[in-house]
């Protein structure tokens, strides 16, 4: 979360690529690819899912806050979005997929 509080996309990035283990870097970088394809403009006009919107939607699957406090539960939501628009943005996921 520091990465998105720090609005890093660059840490974002990184975090993924060296700090997750082989199998949930890789099940990452997958999704995050299919999410960047969805996120294009020729599918947005048709799905309505920017990567805003698509941030708002998968973040709380990919980065599930521990609390079980309601309050801190929404303030960390806006740390997800930032974290996922950040891979959506960033993540040079074309060499990563196999």
């Amino acid at each position: 979360m520091e990465a998105a509080r720090n609005d890093n996309a660059a840490e974002s990035c990184r975090i993924v690529m060296e700090d997750l283990p082989d199998l949930n870097r890789r099940i990452t970088i997958y999704l995050i690819n299919f999410l960047q394809i969805v996120a294009l403009p020729q599918h947005q006009q048709v799905n309505k899912m920017g990567i805003v919107n698509l941030a708002i939607v998968f973040g709380p699957s990919l980065l599930r806050c521990p609390s079980n406090d309601p309050k801190t539960i929404l303030e960390s939501q806006k740390y997800e979005q930032t974290f996922m628009c950040h891979l959506i943005r960033s993540l040079n996921t074309s060499s990563a997929v196999e």
